[in-house]
């Protein structure tokens, strides 16, 4: 399947007091001062990745959680943490496996944070 649409990655950038997405190192993705420059079908195919992101953010969402939760699982079942809610918790974040977990969903984790204004 081949895209039609500006190839990332993208960044926002300030420009006349608003914020566009811009290509790192090309042309304007989403001009919030609708520049000619932009082709219409690049726009299109734009608008049209924009558009989905709601949809992937849930996406990726979902499968962070799915991920964790399966290696949780499986580190709880062998490691038989002691204590309440919040000192398991602890343990878990401070295990190995959730190292693992973490370096496994490494790029998830980094597009997540980028999203929530994390990175």
């Amino acid at each position: 399947m081949s895209s039609k649409h500006t190839p990332g990655p993208w960044q926002l950038a300030e420009k006349y007091n608003c914020k566009d997405v811009r290509a790192v190192d090309g042309p304007y993705v989403a001009d919030c001062n609708a520049s000619a420059a932009i082709d219409w079908r690049t726009k299109e195919a734009n608008a049209r990745l924009i558009a989905a992101a709601p949809e992937l953010l849930t996406i990726v969402a979902r499968e962070l959680r799915n991920g964790e939760q399966s290696h949780f699982e499986d580190w709880l079942e062998r490691t038989c943490p002691s204590g309440d809610v919040e000192a398991v918790k602890r343990q878990w974040l401070e295990s190995a496996d959730y190292a693992l977990f973490a370096d496994e969903y490494r790029e998830e984790l980094a597009v997540l944070d980028k999203i929530e204004g994390h990175a």
